[in-house]
């Protein structure tokens, strides 16, 4: 095997298993973030997410922001499980907040 070839070969797999890393330092991040925004239900629940669902980082940001800026009132574009865990947090914290949750799906809207 040629000198360059061997360094391009160990160049690619050392990035190769940096990007392993990466990824599965995210996907760590997402399971530690889904299990913290699951202890907003007193028992066990399963929430689905769908393709168009936000991840459970971007929702644990979006209760954070709700909680630490004492928003009053909360405007959704698209109901879904993030709809579930920002009314649960208000609910839970008793937070004098109104949300309000436009969709655009009746399909959607009667299974929510």
């Amino acid at each position: 095997m040629s000198f360059n070839l061997k360094k391009k070969l160990q160049t690619y797999i050392k990035d190769r298993i940096k990007e392993i890393g990466i990824n599965q330092q995210k996907s760590e991040q997402v399971v530690l973030d889904y299990a913290h925004i699951s202890r907003l239900f007193p028992e066990p629940n399963f929430i689905p997410f769908t393709d168009w669902s936000i991840s459970p980082s971007v929702i644990l940001h979006i209760l954070n922001d709700i909680v630490i800026n004492k928003r009053q009132h909360i405007i959704e574009f698209g109901s879904g499980a993030s709809t579930l865990y920002i009314a649960q947090l208000i609910r839970t914290l008793n937070l004098p907040a109104q949300l309000y949750s436009v969709e655009s799906s009746e399909e959607w809207l009667s299974k929510m």
